[in-house]
């Protein structure tokens, strides 16, 4: 029934802002709640701390919001990535759902970091209509043109051809189209943006999510000063993917991709204001719904903001624009409490506890482990090394103890053994 519920509030969130809309723009990303000290917390995991180099016990959430209106970044759905999941199938999940809840023929598009650009995100949905994912992609993978030769009369096919280089200086590959333009970044500085966009390019994918046939399109940005130096040390290459990518241009791809940071901005908010990771519990499943209802509880705020007139700004404001943003919405709810009627019931009186009260009845929890990814592996590992040659490595292989008999295992020791006798012979003879 919990589940049936959230499920409900997921899809009526996502039904209020995809109504008669052509273009529904998402963005996915991950946030942890650090749980140290909960030493009875269930289901706990190492995630990645504050500092980015250390890993902490806690939960991580799967956010995916809706990016239809600048500054604002609004939560429609809010799931846990439990010790066993994997935070790539649960975004695949919400985006699907998502897409599934908008519009008949609406697009979809779902915007993701570098962490999201791996084939186990990607492929998954590719081959759904209208839906669109960009992701940006790391400087140093692998790409390769479609093969177009004459195969071979027997074998496995080839797909992957030349390889080709998008950065760096081995660059190898002329852009299919090129635009420039002058933008504004943050800091409020005019720059010179030069986008390029490759098309039809494969990336490397596994067994159980091959990329061998769905080639993807690429967009590099660079970014220049008005003097014509670089301002980054790396260029921005973002991957298109999907049936429908070349509906969008180079210079939308640039833009949807700008207004994913706001999904950052969301998480400040929400855990600055919004207490988004300080409830005390030990049992997940209840951190999960206070989640979901601080995903509302930001809904309520957007809402909010068509019903404020004028909004006092002190000296120490910083931003003093006319934007109505989440911060500014927040300051003037207190301004709002009178344009509306109050639907809550006045409390009960309990009056003292009897026998029934929980904290006498109370029985202590047993400690939780941190949960880790590691797991003992069933492999054999042998490794022969000699005193001679670069790698000082000869032979390197692994036998699974759980599927060879004692016998076997002699003979295939006893093969190994006579293959690697001879070689320190020729070693020494080297050596001399």
């Amino acid at each position: 029934m919990r589940r049936k519920e959230s499920r409900a509030i997921i899809k009526y969130l996502i039904s209020l802002h995809t109504k008669d809309r052509n273009i529904n723009l998402y963005g996915l990303d991950t946030t942890n709640h650090y749980r140290l000290y909960a030493s009875k917390g269930v289901d706990r995991k190492n995630v990645r701390s504050k500092n980015n180099r250390l890993s902490e016990p806690g939960y991580e959430y799967s956010v995916l919001c809706n990016l239809k209106e600048n500054h604002w970044s609004i939560p429609v759905s809010i799931e846990r990535v439990g010790s066993s999941d994997n935070k790539y199938a649960i975004g695949v999940n919400q985006i699907l759902e998502a897409h599934c809840a908008a519009e008949q023929d609406s697009i979809t598009i779902g915007v993701g970091d570098a962490a999201y650009s791996n084939c186990g995100y990607i492929e998954p949905l590719y081959h759904k209509d209208n839906l669109v994912s960009i992701t940006r992609d790391r400087k140093n993978r692998v790409v390769h043109r479609m093969f177009s030769g004459n195969q071979k009369e027997s074998g496995r096919k080839r797909f992957y051809g030349e390889r080709v280089y998008l950065t760096g200086e081995n660059i190898n590959i002329s852009p299919d189209s090129e635009i420039e333009f002058s933008d504004i970044i943050q800091n409020g500085k005019q720059v010179k943006v030069i986008l390029k966009e490759y098309k039809m390019l494969l990336v490397k994918g596994r067994k159980s999510h091959s990329m061998k046939d769905k080639p993807v399109n690429y967009v590099k940005a660079e970014v220049y000063d008005i003097d014509g130096n670089r301002i980054y040390k790396h260029d921005l290459l973002i991957c298109v993917s999907g049936k429908h990518r070349d509906l969008l241009s180079a210079k939308s791809v640039y833009e949807y991709y700008k207004s994913r940071f706001d999904i950052e901005h969301f998480f400040k908010f929400a855990k600055s204001k919004l207490r988004f990771d300080k409830l005390q519990t030990t049992n997940p499943d209840i951190d999960e719904d206070y989640c979901l209802f601080t995903a509302i509880a930001y809904n309520h705020i957007y809402h909010l903001k068509d019903y404020i007139q004028t909004v006092k700004y002190y000296d120490w404001h910083k931003s003093k624009n006319k934007n109505k943003t989440p911060s500014i919405v927040y300051r003037s709810i207190s301004a709002l409490e009178d344009r509306f009627n109050d639907i809550t019931l006045p409390p009960k009186v309990r009056g003292i506890p009897d026998e029934r009260n929980i904290r006498k009845s109370f029985t202590k929890k047993e400690r939780a482990p941190v949960i880790t990814k590691s797991t003992k592996s069933d492999q054999v590992e042998i490794c022969i090394k000699v005193p001679f040659g670069k790698t000082r490595k000869f032979a390197q292989t692994a036998f699974n103890v759980n599927e060879l008999d004692k016998q076997t295992f002699i003979t295939k020791m006893s093969a190994l053994h006579e293959k690697i006798m001879p070689i320190p012979e020729l070693n020494m003879a080297q050596l001399k």
